[in-house]
C-alpha cells in the first residue's frame, strides 16, 4: 500500500466523535503510521510528510492552531509616499 492510500484510509477510519478536531485527528494518524509494520521507513516518512502538508493546509483553511510569525518577511506595510499598501505574502 502506498503512503497516500494509507493516510487516506487512516483519516477515514478515525472516529469523528473521539478525534473531534484537526489536531487530535492528526496525532492519531501519526501514531497509526508509526505503529504500522507493513510500511517501510521510506513509506512512513513519505506518509508523515503528506500528513504534515495536509495538516498545515487545513490549519490555514480553518484558521486554527498556533500562529507562527516569520522574522524574515514583513507583513502588510503602509507605503506613505505612494498612498497604497504594499502587501508581502508570508
Amino acid at each position: 500500500m502506498n503512503a497516500h492510500a494509507f493516510v487516506d484510509r487512516t483519516v477515514i477510519l478515525a472516529d469523528d466523535n473521539i478525534y473531534d478536531d484537526i489536531h487530535k485527528k492528526c496525532e492519531f494518524v501519526k501514531q497509526k503510521i508509526n505503529a504500522d509494520n507493513s510500511l517501510t521507513k521510506k513509506a512512513k516518512a513519505e506518509a508523515i510528510k503528506i500528513l504534515n502538508e495536509t495538516y498545515d493546509r487545513d490549519k490555514v483553511n480553518i484558521n486554527s492552531g498556533i500562529k507562527r510569525i516569520c522574522e524574515r518577511s514583513p507583513v502588510t506595510i503602509p507605503d506613505q509616499n505612494r498612498k497604497f499598501y504594499v502587501r508581502i505574502f508570508t
